[in-house]
């Protein structure tokens, strides 16, 4: 597909008026600002008389809860017939050429799905499942992302913790040995983690929110993710990482011993009372 005349346009009701519809690919915490920026325009479209003859759609693939999602849905309820909105996933990288061949060129696409009631957007080469309920695809992501971020951040705390014992080679060795598979996804998933850490210190927010609300989790555990990732964010050195321009925190060695000092400087020391064993008897 070819993309022809971009451009940057003057205001939010040109947007909404000149398009059929507007995929919402923003930092996790602009997510709701975003949609509500254009149900804005739509409403003042509408008090212009200039509402549009044609279904608009708004898609919101951003990592937010369910609950989140649902609140944003509900903006657009208030908004003409003929505005429509989908909640949607996208998991994986953007797409990627690989190969080509005599028969068709090879490409490595995210895996996309959607919920609620309408079912129009579709980005990727695999199936794309479609659910009724609104928060659907939200929860999936959500659930997904525990998995996979929130190992990072796991990882990122056993690697650091390790390095500041001096045990950080031990600890790769014994990995290596016992769960090869667990390192490979430590090292790919911290090394990438600096550049991006600011945005997953709201999604972890989201993920805490979605365990709390649907799964009836305590929030405790991805508020301990989200602490990791903001200590990530805010170093001196993995802090300033750009994707596209990496220097530092590219190997999972030196990320660890990073991060290590930058905690070093910033440990403040909690007492913990010795337990008493008279107290149990």
């Amino acid at each position: 597909m070819m993309l022809t005349d971009v451009g940057v346009l003057s205001s939010d009701i040109e947007l909404v008026e000149q398009s059929s519809g507007i995929l919402s690919v923003v930092p996790s915490k602009d997510a709701l600002e975003a949609a509500r920026r254009v149900v804005d325009a739509l409403h003042e479209l509408a008090t212009r008389g200039s509402r549009p003859s044609r279904p608009f759609y708004f898609t919101d693939p951003n990592a937010v809860a369910a609950s989140t999602v649902r609140r944003i849905a509900e903006l657009f309820t208030s908004v003409h017939h003929s505005a429509r909105f989908i909640d949607g996933l996208i998991l994986g990288e953007p797409p990627v050429f690989v190969s080509a061949s005599d028969v068709e060129p090879q490409t490595v696409s995210p895996t996309t799905a959607t919920s609620g009631v309408e079912q129009r957007w579709s980005m990727g080469t695999g199936p794309s499942p479609h659910f009724r309920e609104v928060g659907a695809a939200s929860g999936l992501k959500m659930c997904y992302t525990t998995m996979f971020k929130g190992y990072i951040a796991v990882a990122a705390r056993g690697l650091t913790t390790a390095e500041r014992l001096g045990l950080l080679y031990a600890l790769k060795d014994k990995l290596q040995l016992l769960l090869p598979d667990h390192l490979r996804l430590a090292e790919s998933g911290v090394t990438v983690t600096p550049p991006k850490a600011y945005r997953w210190v709201f999604e972890m927010q989201q993920i805490a929110r979605t365990h709390a609300e649907e799964g009836g989790f305590a929030l405790g555990l991805f508020q301990g993710a989200e602490g990791v990732f903001r200590d990530i964010a805010e170093d001196s050195v993995l802090g300033k990482e750009k994707i596209g321009n990496r220097v530092r925190g590219t190997i999972m060695e030196d990320f660890a011993a990073i991060l290590a000092r930058n905690l070093e400087h910033k440990t403040t020391y909690c007492q913990v009372s010795p337990v008493n064993d008279e107290d149990h008897s």
